[in-house]
């Protein structure tokens, strides 16, 4: 799986520097990623700009787990590739893509997944997709939640532009598996992961919806989910 490499390292230095020029990047919690380890980094998704803000929140390479259509063109393909991005089918069961993130978990590396299922809008997470927790409970890795704010603003859904708007991005603790392996433990583990992630979301920014926020902080205070 993929290590420090000098493309990759020369990415990070030219994009990590424009990225926080130009969209004022701010990241907490990035001591929760492990200096090393495997972990699985699961992001809230609201813009295609998502994997560059995530990348910058550890100084390890994360292999991603992308949508088979990214990978069609060519150019694109052997780029991903190149940085340790392998596709995944969302429309049917891929155990080429499980098998492929199992390697990446087994061999200690970091993989990153956007677990809403595609780009969402809105302040609300949708339900994180069971096979991160399956992955989780199957390697006895733990899941660490990635809430991005204000990336909707810098590339909105069906736009090809780029705008400037100031991203948050918080990194939440590690939420490790149970040891449980039966579909009710599993169950339970991916609704954990789903509010983890929404606390994280919310932390951000999400989508600049302030009573939605307090409703869930208060529910949280309750509940405690």
């Amino acid at each position: 799986m993929r290590r420090p490499n000098l493309l990759s390292s020369t990415i990070r230095l030219i994009v990590e520097p424009l990225l926080s020029w130009l969209f004022a990047l701010h990241i907490e919690g990035g001591a929760s990623i492990a200096s090393r380890g495997a972990a699985i980094i699961v992001g809230s998704h609201r813009s295609d700009a998502d994997i560059l803000f995530m990348a910058c929140t550890t100084r390890r390479p994360i292999n991603y787990m992308g949508r088979y259509e990214l990978f069609r063109p060519k150019l694109a393909r052997a780029l991903l590739s190149r940085l340790g991005a392998f596709p995944v089918d969302r429309d049917r069961p891929d155990r080429r893509a499980l098998e492929r993130a199992i390697e990446v978990l087994g061999q200690g590396c970091l993989l990153g997944v956007f677990a809403e299922g595609g780009i969402e809008s809105g302040p609300d997470i949708t339900a994180v997709k069971k096979g991160v927790a399956w992955l989780s409970v199957r390697c006895q890795v733990p899941v660490i939640p990635v809430g991005i704010g204000g990336s909707y603003l810098v590339r909105p859904v069906n736009s090809h532009l780029f705008r400037r708007a100031p991203v948050r991005v918080v990194v939440g603790q590690p939420l490790h598996p149970p040891q449980r392996q039966d579909r009710s433990a599993i169950t339970a583990f991916q609704s954990e992961v789903t509010s983890a992630l929404q606390r994280a979301f919310d932390a951000a920014g999400g989508e600049g919806d302030p009573v939605a926020v307090e409703r869930r902080r208060r529910e949280y205070a309750l509940t405690g989910r």
